[in-house]
């Protein structure tokens, strides 16, 4: 099942609706959620080609494009005349700054943050080879290793 864990880590989180990219068209199913206007806000988190170029299509005009994820390569061909069209606007954020991981571990402490919910396993250090493969899998979701 290509929805597995992360479809089910989703509804335990509270998102209503979940939308299989490999199953269905995505800015199909964006722009019928929307009636045709399409979103106000996309949080693109992969950096693949695909996933960013798919976010330029699902945004309605003067939408938000938020850039987390961070690509292999140095050059992503970029549906350009289109967010010119749009007049999107590119937020890209990068953050690995010690007041960053501060405020999300108070976030953590404070129980403010639910991330105990998408941790599918717990395993001793030495196992990380078979941990890191059933990631890859989708076995896991988010896994922590204990020292």
């Amino acid at each position: 099942n290509d929805e597995g864990l992360r479809f089910e880590s989703a509804r335990k989180l509270g998102f209503k609706e979940l939308i299989n990219a490999s199953k269905v068209d995505v800015v199909q199913e964006i722009l019928k959620m929307t009636n045709q206007s399409g979103a106000d806000i996309v949080i693109e988190c992969s950096g693949a080609a695909s996933a960013i170029n798919t976010s330029i299509d699902i945004l309605r005009k003067h939408g938000r494009m938020c850039v987390i994820g961070i690509p292999g390569d140095e050059l992503i061909k970029f549906k350009w005349k289109k967010a010119v069209f749009k007049a999107i606007n590119v937020i890209f954020h990068f953050s690995s700054s010690s007041t960053s991981w501060s405020k999300v571990l108070d976030l953590i402490d404070s129980k403010s943050l639910d991330v105990k919910s998408l941790i599918t396993c717990i395993a001793d250090m030495d196992e990380w080879e078979d941990i890191f493969t059933k990631v890859g899998e989708g076995k896991v979701l988010k896994a922590v290793l204990r020292p």
